[in-house]
C-alpha cells in the first residue's frame, strides 16, 4: 500500500544517514585525539629542549668559574631533570683558552648527551 502525498524519511534513509554521521564523528574524535597526543610530545619535547640548555648554561658558567666537573639538580622549573659535565682544556699551543665539554642531562624518561666546546678568553695570554 502506499500513501499519496506522505512526506518523511524511510527508515533505511534514516539509517543510512546515522552510519555516515557516526562515520564523520569517529573520524573527527580520532583527529582530536591525535592532536591532543602530539600537543603532549611537543610540550615533553619543548621541556627538554629548555633543560639541555639549561643544564648548558650552568656547565658553562661553572667551567668560566674555575670548575672541570660538575653535577646538579636543575631546580624547581625540571624537578626532574638531572645534570652532569666534565670539561678539558684542549691543545693550548693550538687552541688556548678552548676547552671540550660533556654534558649529560637526565630525568626517569629522557637522557641527552652532547659534547661542544667552550672558550675562555681569560686562559689566554695576549703577550702585553
Amino acid at each position: 500500500m502506499t500513501r499519496r502525498g506522505a512526506q518523511g524519511f524511510t527508515l533505511m534513509e534514516v539509517i543510512v544517514a546515522l552510519a555516515v554521521l557516526a562515520v564523520a564523528l569517529t573520524i573527527l574524535l580520532e583527529s582530536q585525539y591525535a592532536t591532543v597526543r602530539l600537543y603532549g610530545e611537543t610540550e615533553d619535547r619543548a621541556m627538554e629542549e629548555l633543560a639541555v640548555t639549561q643544564a648548558v648554561a650552568q656547565a658553562e658558567r661553572s667551567i668560566l668559574a674555575g670548575e672541570e666537573t660538575g653535577k646538579g639538580k636543575l631546580g624547581a622549573r625540571f624537578p626532574e631533570f638531572t645534570y652532569e659535565f666534565t670539561s678539558k682544556l684542549m691543545d693550548e699551543t693550538e687552541n688556548p683558552g678552548l676547552f671540550e665539554v660533556d654534558v649529560t642531562v637526565k630525568s626517569p624518561a629522557f637522557e641527552k648527551k652532547l659534547r661542544y666546546l667552550v672558550y675562555d678568553g681569560t686562559q689566554v695570554d695576549v703577550g702585553n
